[in-house]
């Protein structure tokens, strides 16, 4: 009996690798076609033996096609030229958003030998992203980019309230604030999905739920494009199926209110009505 025999995890690895390589190898990419060509020419492996059969398995270049949804991943987490890809075998922190990444639900990628990284599939990366995570700096600053743009809309010390015709079709609508956070240093704007039910008046987004990336990218997109008229109508929209004000996000408790869409307290604080700007109303 051989003295630290090939361990378990080395042949399952190695018959992986061999797979990987079967039109290179000229055999069939199964477990036995694999198995049957690491033991042709050695019966057996010590554990020594199986970490030079690995390497030298690493070693053949194997040229995959591209997978665009794959690519999106590995830019959204600054990933360039990696070693391998492979589903993800152990749940770890997303290197794009830093949210958490459920076992064999994305990817681990070997950024370099014996460094690994763990990421969202396209798509799955989850808003808000996390401080120091690589979409970080880049969403924020989109965010950035949509107050400077919306700005003139509505008075200083507003927030922005607003619905948009549902990207799922689950619903008719779906509801958005972009708000400033008491969470982050000097109150910086964020973009939040609003439910249904009162906001906390200390925390105005405490029960917004997370997003995804994609949905937070195409409402970006939408406040970056949407002309006064689409956005005073998106306002109206939220005020009207909530019964909430599109300043503040509180409830309206009276008919004036409702009807305008604003809480007597922003409208003495803000002024004009983005139903003014509409023929809808």
């Amino acid at each position: 009996m051989l003295e630290n025999p090939m361990s378990e995890k080395q042949l399952n690895f190695a018959v992986n690798l061999v797979i990987e390589r079967a039109h290179l190898l000229g055999i069939d990419p199964t477990s036995t076609s694999a198995s049957e060509f690491i033991f042709a020419k050695q019966a057996e492996y010590t554990s020594a033996d199986a970490s030079k059969l690995i390497n030298m398995l690493l070693a053949v270049v194997v040229e995959k096609p591209a997978d665009p949804i794959q690519e999106l991943s590995l830019k959204n987490a600054g990933v360039v030229n990696p070693l391998r890809i492979i589903p993800n075998k152990f749940g770890n922190g997303c290197l794009a958003c830093g949210h958490y990444v459920e076992t064999k639900s994305g990817y681990a990628c070997e950024v370099t030998a014996k460094k690994w990284v763990t990421i969202h599939k396209d798509g799955e990366c989850v808003e808000p992203v996390k401080d120091g995570s690589h979409l970080h700096n880049r969403i924020e600053q989109r965010i950035s980019e949509c107050v400077s743009v919306m700005s003139h809309r509505i008075s200083e010390g507003c927030e922005y309230y607003f619905a948009i015709p549902s990207h799922t079709g689950n619903n008719d609508l779906d509801f958005y604030a972009l708000v400033t956070s008491h969470r982050k240093a000097g109150n910086a704007w964020v973009l939040k999905r609003v439910v249904g039910g009162a906001l906390s008046d200390n925390d105005l987004t405490a029960n917004s739920p997370v997003m995804s990336m994609v949905e937070a990218e195409r409402v970006v997109d939408w406040m970056l494009t949407s002309t006064e008229h689409e956005f005073a109508t998106a306002q109206m929209w939220f005020a009207t199926s909530l019964g909430r004000c599109y300043c503040c996000g509180r409830t309206l408790t009276d008919d004036h209110s409702r009807e305008v869409g604003m809480g007597s307290v922003c409208e003495a604080k803000y002024g004009g009505h983005a139903r003014d700007q509409l023929d809808l109303f």
